[in-house]
């Protein structure tokens, strides 16, 4: 199978563009002529360089407004197509894609515009070249597949065939059934896109909602499927001109194009089954700092209630547990974990997953290209493979069919100190809060649901005084990893405050559960925890009519709450290092993560990071 794509779905200049798609892994790409004129490479230097990096240049698009014109315009036509020509034969491309036309002024009669597209396919066979016609949903006439095919058709050039673009395919409703074999038969080239809705105007859509095969709503899936029962043999092209992609690393939108082909293919070829989560559990949290922050950091833990019970064996990396909560907290000097704190601060720079099939996890993640990373360890330490994570982070994977836990083989126990303290009674990880840009979502989204089988539940949006705050959870099946996905466009939202204070994406908090809350808070130093507004609670006993002594239990220890028709749940959080900050909950039969509490916990973050910015004016 043979991938490609468009060069205006990659930012950067267009050589960047080139060499961000050989290393992802396209074999071909479809140039867009506005990147040539960005560029000031010569098409000869821009032909002798994707052949370097072993890339066929297939298309040159797009030649607009041809067919059906009045006779001087159509003369003027043929003389812009002869100088599109004249430089497909600079490039080495043999392609030219023709949209259907959207000026006012063309013909509706079929005939007209059949003998159009027969004369241009004339001149372009005479210099060995081939046209794709492109029906674009808005244009004059041809707005769908089935019409660009009957044009084709009374055309009758073997060299003029279709392009199918999934969106354009899906905004017009068109069924599949349509894809007839002798429909299919010529299509030259398939463009996939997918989008999250085809309801607003499709220009809008087109220009600025595109996204990547399987981050949608569209049926790619049974689009390939049809295809491929129609005998399509062709190249998959990858299409998603996303203006939010411009400010974005070229080779990382690259390769996530790349790999949401992959997915679809798979999903195509394969027999339909339930989805399977392949990691089991979060082994550990991996928190980088230095000197006094560190300290400062250690004690946070002490004051949750963790102990430092072991320490790693050659590297200044200490290991804090409670329950089967593992914190490590790396101090090692000439690290990546040390490099990880120059970019960022005190942050977590690592996560560590559980499987108990690490050999397909492993598989998956070469699969899909992932960024494998090599970490120094000596000859008897464990071997954990890394991938890279959201931002600059990393993920660790974690073999839990074997007998030996990671901290059982690198880490010695200090004296004294039990291997699983019971500390204030909290138990294990509850979900891990990542926050990332608005151009990393869809992807970050689909990267945890191709690599480890995770489920994402439908995207809600949380309430932030300084803007809106989207969400999306992953899950595996027992809910033992769940990771909560948040994004805003809004600069002073506590996402976006987190990531300028942050300089990247990265984990925001992190949720720690526990059986009975009441118990740990009254351990809790009151003055690590986020003080939440008094009239929060007169809006829960409203709702909920809970009874005064309860809501005074919440408000003595700022507890939040939230009740469904599964259960109760209470919350509650501390205060930030660095945007960093921890939620203690308890559930009872309660699925969900609080998300009516939402704006209660966004607004006393604001008030906090209001407050912190005026101590530092005074």
């Amino acid at each position: 199978m043979k991938f490609a794509i468009v060069s205006s779905t990659l930012p950067g200049d267009l050589p960047e563009k080139l060499q961000a798609a050989a290393r992802a892994g396209f074999q071909a790409v479809e140039i867009f002529e506005k990147d040539l004129l960005y560029s000031d490479k010569s098409p000869q230097e821009l032909r002798e360089l994707a052949a370097e990096l072993g890339l066929s240049l297939i298309s040159l698009q797009p030649f607009s407004d041809f067919e059906g014109l009045p006779a001087e315009q159509r003369s003027k036509a043929l003389q812009r197509a002869q100088r599109k020509f004249d430089l497909m034969q600079k490039l080495g491309i043999k392609r030219l894609i023709v949209t259907s036309s959207t000026h006012p002024q063309a013909s509706a009669e079929l005939s007209h515009m059949a003998r159009d597209l027969a004369e241009l396919a004339d001149l372009a066979a005479e210099q060995g070249l081939e046209l794709a016609y492109e029906p674009l949903p808005w244009a004059t006439h041809i707005r769908d597949i089935e019409a660009a095919f009957a044009v084709i058709q009374q055309a009758k050039r073997s060299n003029l065939g279709l392009v199918l673009d999934s969106f354009a395919f899906f905004a017009r409703d068109t069924a599949l059934h349509a894809l007839t074999p002798a429909l299919v038969e010529r299509v030259m080239l398939v463009q996939l896109a997918d989008s999250p809705s085809t309801t607003i105007d499709l220009q809008q859509i087109d220009r600025h909602f595109r996204c990547h095969a399987g981050q949608g709503i569209l049926p790619l899936v049974s689009l390939v499927k049809q295809l491929q029962a129609s005998s399509f043999n062709g190249i998959f092209s990858q299409k998603v001109p996303c203006e939010e992609f411009r400010a974005s690393n070229p080779y990382q939108i690259a390769r996530n194009g790349y790999r949401s082909l992959q997915w679809l293919i798979k999903q195509a070829e394969a027999e339909p089954q339930p989805q399977e989560s392949l990691v089991s559990s979060i082994e550990f949290v991996e928190l980088a700092s230095q000197g006094g922050e560190a300290n400062w950091l250690e004690q946070l833990l002490l004051a949750l209630g963790f102990r430092k019970t072991h320490q790693h064996r050659s590297k200044e990396v200490a290991l804090y547990r409670q329950g089967q909560i593992n914190f490590l907290v790396n101090r090692e000097p000439d690290s990546f974990a040390n490099a990880y704190y120059d970019r960022h601060g005190t942050a977590v720079c690592a996560l560590g997953l559980g499987s108990q099939q690490l050999a397909q996890v492993v598989e998956n993640c070469r699969e899909y290209r992932c960024d494998f990373v090599q970490s120094p360890h000596l000859p008897d330490e464990m071997t954990l493979p890394a991938i890279r994570n959201v931002g600059d982070g990393l993920l660790y994977l974690v073999d839990t069919a074997q007998v030996a836990r990671f901290f059982e083989v690198d880490f010695i126990p200090l004296p004294n100190e039990s291997v699983n303290p019971v500390g204030f009674g909290l138990t294990r990880i509850d979900h891990i809060t990542q926050a990332v840009s608005s151009t990393e979502f869809l992807a970050v989204i689909q990267f945890y649901q191709i690599l480890f089988g995770l489920t994402a539940n439908a995207e809600y949006d949380l309430i932030d005084r300084n803007g809106i705050v989207h969400s999306r959870s992953l899950i595996n099946a027992d809910h033992s990893v769940q990771f909560p996905i948040n994004t805003s466009h809004s600069r002073e939202s506590s996402t976006e405050r987190f990531r300028v204070g942050l300089s990247g994406s990265g984990v925001q908090h992190i949720a720690l559960q526990c059986e009975d809350i009441f118990a740990v808070a009254k351990q809790l130093n009151p003055n690590h925890i986020l003080p939440i507004s008094p009239n929060y609670y007169e809006e829960v006993q409203a709702d909920f009519l809970l009874d005064d002594a309860l809501i005074e239990r919440l408000r003595a220890y700022n507890i939040l709450y939230d009740m469904n028709e599964q259960g109760e749940f209470f919350h509650i959080y501390t205060r930030h290092i660095n945007g960093l900050f921890f939620e203690i909950v308890q559930r009872n039969n309660y699925q969900g993560f609080g998300e009516r509490n939402a704006a209660a916990r966004l607004a006393a973050q604001a008030r906090e990071y209001q407050r912190m910015r005026e101590l530092l004016l005074v």
